[in-house]
């Protein structure tokens, strides 16, 4: 009876959109959560400086941060400590950054390590047959009135009551819902305590960053100033030496003048 009433098919499809479930879950974290957390350690930085020096922090580095939502953690916070060892901008700065990213990455690896076992709690409620599981939860109260099922021609209209509750179109929408709500809450609940941890942590690389960037547009401001500063001073010594080289062509002149 039970495999006449399609219970079985119900747990194959239970399996079906539960891996599926947990693929597109890993996947809106990766795009979505973590792209918007980590880009907000990406600076105002981007606009051109004027004759800016050879050391400034290349905007690579903003870059690789973005990178975060098409790869997984690891791969870019790595790239990222290779790029910043490179530069010669501010090796504090660097140093600065290295000693986070392993924070960084660990709180991600527990946050994975929770929601992978959340999702297998979803999975063992979606596939196996019992009391907690979501085909119980829809089918509990099918099970019930065919139980008070009596007499003659019983076993028919006890199939007939599971059965009609398998094909009434409602089962499948409901059990993909209580899935879907129930990998939701699990992911934010797995992931919270990873985003109170990497929240400080994205806002301190960005301070270290905007006040490495601040140093150095002061410098380029000063060398800027500097370099007017020289430019006026030559333009004024090659106006003087134009002046005493006409004052000494007049001297010249007035000298023949009076020889003649």
């Amino acid at each position: 009876m039970v495999l006449a009433s399609g219970i079985p098919a119900v747990r194959r499809f239970c399996y079906t959109i539960t891996a599926h479930a947990q693929e597109l879950q890993a996947i809106n974290f990766l795009h979505s959560t973590l792209s918007s957390l980590l880009n907000s350690a990406e600076l105002r930085a981007a606009k051109p400086i004027v004759q800016p020096m050879e050391a400034t922090l290349d905007k690579k580095i903003f870059h690789t941060l973005r990178d975060v939502e098409k790869e997984s953690i690891k791969a870019p916070l790595l790239r990222l400590q290779s790029e910043m060892r490179e530069k010669s901008f501010c090796p504090l700065l660097a140093k600065g950054i290295d000693s986070r990213l392993p924070d960084i990455e660990y709180t991600y690896n527990r946050a994975a390590e929770n929601f992978a076992k959340e999702m297998k709690v979803i999975h063992s409620k979606a596939s196996m047959p019992n009391q907690s599981s979501y085909v119980a939860a829809e089918m509990i109260p099918a099970y019930r009135s065919a139980a008070q099922e009596h007499g003659r021609g019983s076993e028919r209209r006890q199939h007939n009551t599971i059965q009609g509750r398998v094909t009434d179109g409602t089962l499948f929408p409901n059990i993909s819902i209580a899935i879907k709500e129930d990998a939701e809450a699990k992911t934010e609940v797995a992931f919270s305590a990873f985003r109170k941890v990497l929240l400080p942590v994205v806002a301190a690389i960005r301070n270290d960053i905007e006040m490495a960037f601040a140093a150095e547009l002061k410098s380029l401001d000063k060398a800027y100033k500097e370099r007017k500063n020289e430019e006026r001073r030559r333009a004024e010594l090659a106006n003087t030496i134009q002046m005493l080289k006409r004052q000494r062509r007049e001297l010249l002149g007035r000298i023949a003048y009076n020889q003649g």
